[in-house]
């Protein structure tokens, strides 16, 4: 199976094309090798940095299976952290808001925006529990056009260098100057890749699925 994905060249005429087999949407293995050899090693869009515009504003995130929460600090700096708290992996954040810690529920864990443990409750007095190795675990953030991106690995490259199409199709400054208004999420019950391949098909299933809007195009 992982055989054929190395195999795989994205420049192949579509007149040599094939098609994915179904393993390819269900099995675990499969979805793990796109965890290391993808998601694991680019930046990946988490949403927009006018969500976070004063300082002790928070959100949180899951992206790929992993949760995020994004903090600006008192001096007005983004950053990201593993949303697990250092003690027993519950999480420090839920939604988004403002505060000047982020407090586990289970056992009252504190951790100031920067991402340091400033309270751990009835551990001050033990000699072998140092409270600067406990603070949140960071995770690669960079902010691009008014967008933040994470990166779950050791990134080589910024954003831009990563996505050149960005910089050519879209402006930064034009991005950055979009005012937030709300965030709304679609929880999909369905493999990322049927979601994606619904609008790659080339509009193959628009005449039939959508025809008053076919009406109006060149399906040709």
């Amino acid at each position: 199976m992982l055989k054929s994905l190395d195999d795989f060249d994205p420049k192949q005429e579509i007149e040599y094309s094939w098609t994915p087999p179904s393993s390819w949407y269900i099995d675990p293995e499969f979805h793990q090798a796109e965890l290391d050899r993808l998601f694991h090693r680019h930046w990946l869009y988490l949403g927009p940095a006018g969500e976070l515009r004063e300082a002790g504003d928070y959100a949180t995130y899951e992206v790929v299976g992993q949760p995020v929460v994004v903090t600006r600090d008192e001096n007005g700096k983004l950053r990201a952290f593993y949303n697990v708290c250092r003690h027993h992996a519950a999480c420090v954040a839920s939604g988004k808001g403002n505060a000047e810690v982020l407090t586990c529920p289970y056992h009252g864990w504190a951790y100031r925006l920067d991402g340091s443990l400033r309270r751990a409750p009835r551990l001050g007095k033990l000699e072998n529990f140092k409270v600067a190795e406990f603070g949140l675990n960071p995770v690669n953030l960079e902010v691009w056009g008014g967008l933040l991106w994470v990166h779950f690995g050791e990134p080589e490259k910024t954003v831009s260098e990563t996505y050149p199409g960005l910089v050519n199709y879209l402006d930064p400054d034009d991005l950055a100057n979009l005012r937030f208004v709300q965030r709304r999420e679609y929880p999909l019950a369905c493999n990322w890749k049927v979601f994606v391949d619904n609008y790659l098909d080339g509009g193959y299933h628009v005449e039939y699925l959508h025809p008053n809007l076919a009406a109006g195009l060149d399906l040709e």
